[in-house]
């Protein structure tokens, strides 16, 4: 018997298990840096600084699925369904994981799948082992880097996302292939 996980947080005892990053293809090849950050999900203590993140880089935080406080750089969506989100998050330079360690974050795979630039913690990162813009303990450590990031950098992180979602599909086949 084996089990298919979409969470590296999820290890079945006395099962073979394989971890399964769903990704799709909708790529999204525009460079877009106009410093929009998508944040999907319910918003916590522990995002606050996100806030100041957005202010020091004169961004605008795009918040899909929660209502924060008003602003001039915050917009918020709430109740909002899939096509429009997807509209959303495709003016988005980047996308914002939030710190989590009980389970998948479903942004990922959006991130992932119209390759826009995924911006978490570092141990985030290495545990779903993907390409991202990461610091260490607060995301305020990443304001000089993409207030003075260039086209040509950024094109090159939006490659490296593409290429590693494209062997994630020819792999995710592959495994597909072997369980059935």
């Amino acid at each position: 018997v084996k089990f298919i996980t979409l969470s590296p947080f999820v290890k079945p005892i006395n099962y073979k298990y394989i971890y399964f990053l769903s990704i799709y293809n909708d790529y999204v090849n525009d460079v877009n840096l106009n410093k929009n950050i998508g944040f999907i999900g319910m918003f916590s203590e522990n995002e606050k600084n996100v806030l100041s993140f957005i202010e020091n880089i004169n961004g605008k935080l795009i918040c899909l699925g929660c209502n924060l406080k008003n602003s001039n750089n915050i917009d918020n969506y709430d109740n909002i369904n899939t096509l429009d989100l997807i509209d959303k998050l495709k003016k988005c330079s980047y996308i914002y994981i939030r710190e989590h360690n009980d389970r998948y974050s479903g942004a990922i795979t959006i991130a992932l799948s119209l390759n826009i630039p995924v911006i978490m913690k570092k141990n985030i990162a290495s545990l779903y082992n993907i390409p991202a813009i990461i610091y260490d303990k607060n995301i305020n450590e990443l304001s000089y880097f993409i207030n003075n990031i260039n086209i040509e950098t950024y094109k090159e992180i939006k490659n490296n996302l593409k290429n590693f979602a494209n062997n994630t599909i020819n792999k995710n086949k592959l495994i597909m292939q072997n369980i059935f």
